[in-house]
Parts: structure tokens; sequence; C-alpha cells
């Protein structure tokens, strides 16, 4: 339900920060306030065993490669010395706005000064999907990505439903314990809005590539049989696996914000400054969304679920938040690392630089005369020096751009 959009401004002593949600944003607002020299009280409360990040859950850990230790943000150690209070196995029933409390699973009350909902979201499941049976899965959670590992086997059948960036990572994850793996989207190129269609074509090829076999459909159902499941086509195919991964999403949990009375449309709805309409209690990362857009989405990336805990931070200690600058989000895949800055939507060009398809290049987007966008393959390093470059609306010629004799730093430099 969404209500009138009135954030106020009164300001708040704040000694004591209330923090919901260990994810990257969670934990971003916690250090950043120690970082920024906030010395009240902070807590740190989440459902979870232990705060970890969510990245290699489709790569590393999905594969057995990287252990659950090697998820942990901070040992409880580090959360004792910086004087957060941690509390795992939390969960958060209720936010009582009138003394600005929250109250947990076990009767326990917190209060504080200002409280920051962190919760993140579910992975999304349609209606028409059904997933109470054991052999159909999303990967949100450690615990998801330990479920699909253990389903996981040499000569599995698996189908993965969606072909973007967390769909295509676990394709590949799979694919490299001997998984025989497919995948479903309803774009013939999945990540074409994101990337440009060119190199979205490109990305999906490598997955055929791999033997990963990509059929372009919406699905109807999914259907659990005896020993297998079945996944109906929107043109009346039906095709059979033995186990199914849907990735087609993310669902804002806004359970507490509505609860609350806080404005909240698909997810919680939020000022420039991470405020909700309640200015005592701000959100951050996947469960938020910017209130002066439409449609209401979260951004969905790492970066920027970090640059809204510092916004968040930011706010807390009365500080004017830092511009996070273009947006930035990476892939894994095998082979490919993929990073892509800006928005790709509104290129009017693409220019190459080096040799398109090879084992390193980038492209950029141009929109009058400004380089607006890049995707980098397989060079993080030249990502990191166009991140800066893009926040200055860098006006390079294309062919100069092109031009791989010249280091993107003598580039910036000669002009």
């Amino acid at each position: 339900m969404v209500g009138v959009w009135r954030p106020r401004n009164e300001a708040v002593s704040v000694t004591r920060v209330v923090i919901v949600g260990a994810g990257v944003a969670g934990v971003t607002t916690a250090t950043a306030l120690r970082q920024q020299g906030f010395v009240g009280e902070v807590t740190l409360i989440d459902a979870g065993e232990f705060a970890y990040a969510r990245p290699p859950l489709s790569k590393g850990f999905l594969t057995g490669s990287a252990s659950r230790e090697s998820l942990a943000f901070f040992s409880q150690q580090w959360f004792a010395d910086n004087a957060i209070t941690y509390l795992p196995n939390a969960h958060v029933t209720a936010i009582d706005r009138d003394v600005l409390a929250v109250q947990t699973h076990r009767g326990t009350r917190i209060e504080g000064d200002m409280i920051v909902l962190a919760t993140g979201g579910h992975a999304l499941v349609p209606s028409l999907l059904s997933n109470d049976s054991g052999r159909v899965h999303v990967l949100r959670t450690i615990e998801d990505a330990e479920r699909l590992r253990a389903s996981l086997e040499a000569g599995t059948r698996l189908l993965v439903i969606g072909a973007g960036l967390l769909g295509a990572e676990i394709a590949i994850s799979a694919h490299g314990m001997g998984v025989d793996v497919a995948t479903i989207d309803p774009a013939a190129v999945p990540l074409g809005h994101l990337v440009g269609e060119r190199l979205g074509l490109w990305l999906r090829d490598r997955l055929e590539g791999f033997g990963i076999s990509h059929t372009t459909a919406s699905v109807a159902a999914v259907r659990a049989v005896e020993h297998a499941v079945t996944v109906e086509l929107a043109n009346g195919e039906t095709l059979a696996a033995d186990q199914v991964v849907l990735a087609i999403g993310l669902r804002p949990d806004t359970t507490l914000a509505q609860a609350a009375g806080l404005d909240v449309d698909r997810a919680v709805l939020v000022d420039e400054r991470q405020r909700t309409s309640d200015p005592r209690i701000l959100a951050i990362g996947d469960c938020s969304a910017d209130a002066a857009s439409a449609p209401h989405r979260a951004a969905g990336h790492w970066d920027a679920a970090k640059a809204s805990g510092e916004r968040a931070a930011a706010t807390i200690l009365g500080h004017e938040p830092a511009d996070p600058g273009v947006s930035w989000f990476w892939s894994d895949r095998g082979d490919v690392r993929l990073d892509v800055l800006g928005n790709f939507a509104g290129a009017e060009r693409h220019i190459d630089r080096g040799a398109f398809g090879g084992a390193q290049f980038m492209v950029g987007g141009f929109t009058n005369g400004i380089l607006t966008s890049a995707a980098c393959v397989n060079d993080p390093k030249s990502a990191r020096q166009l991140r800066k470059l893009l926040d200055r609306a860098w006006r390079p010629r294309p062919e100069e751009f092109a031009d791989v004799s010249q280091t993107l730093k003598q580039l910036a430099t000669a002009r």
C-alpha cells in the first residue's frame, strides 16, 4: 500500500542505532558509523547464523571450493572489538513506533533513536510455480546453496529458469560439477537490457559454448512428478529435469515496514537520505526503493546496497551523503569476469575497445558524445578506472576510445 509521501526533517539526537539485517547494506551501515566516529550504541540484529557475503553462493560456495567460514564479513571478535552488539539467530517480529523499539521472537525489546531496516528480500516465486517439492530450488541464502549443492551430482539434469546474472552463474557452476544444465528465459538476449544486444548475445553464446542449452520461452507451470520435475512452457512444450532452480528475481522484504505503517510500494519507499516516511526509520539495500522514481524497484546489486548503507550512516551522523557516482555491478561467469558501469539503455552508440569477443575487451556506450556506460570483460582494473572517468562525464572521441595503443590513463590526461 502506498501512503502520502511526507518525509519530515526534524533533527534527532542519536545515541542508539538499531540495524535489522546483516547483509552488505546493514553491515556497511554499522562499520561506517564506527569509521566516522559514532560513539553511541550500535546493535546489529540478524535472523541468520552469521553475517556473510552472498555473491559466492552461486559460485565457489555452490561448487564446494569456498567454505562457510570464508563467506563471513567479520568474526564475532571483530564486532566485539568495534563495540557493535551483534545478535545472530534473532528474528525481529515488530517495530514499535511509539517508543521506537524493535521486538524479537524471544520477546526482547531493543530501543533506539534510529532504526535501520536492512531486511533484504526473498527469491521471487510466482504463484504459477510450485516449489513444495524438494526438487525445486531458489538461491538466496547459505542454506539454499547447501540444499542445491546436495541435490547436484554428475549427470543430474538441471533446468535453471532465468538466465540473467544469477541464473547464468548457477548454470556455469553446476556445469563445472558435471551437471547436465539448460536455461530457460523469456528474453532471447537475457542481459540485453543491461549490456546491449550484441554483448548480451555473446554472453548467451558463451553459455551455449560450455554445452549449456538455452530455450527462449515463458514458463507456464512447474510440476513435481515421482522422480523428476516437469516444466510446462507457454508454447505447450514440456521439459523434464531432475532438479529446477528459480532465478527470476527478488521480492523485497517489506513485512516489518508494512506492519509499522511505513509507505511501501513493492519496496520500502525512501528519500535521497534513505529516510522512510518516518524519518527516525531508515531503509537500505534490497528492501528499499527511491520514492521519487517509478516504478519503485530495488537496485538489487552489491554496490548499490553498500552505497545505501553509507548514505544511512551519513544521515544518522548528520553528514551530507557522498555522491555514489555511476552504478556498477559485476558477475563471474566461469572464465568470464564481467563489470558493467552506468546504463546502456539510453546509449546512442556502442564502441569496442579491444577485439570484441577476445580474451579481454570492453564496450563503451556513448550519449551526446559522453561515455555514459561501459562493460569490461576480464578487465576489472580498467573498470575501476572507467568508473572515475564516467563520474567526470568524460568525452573521449570514439576513435580514441577504440585505440588500445594508448592506455585509459593516457587518454584521460591527454584532453
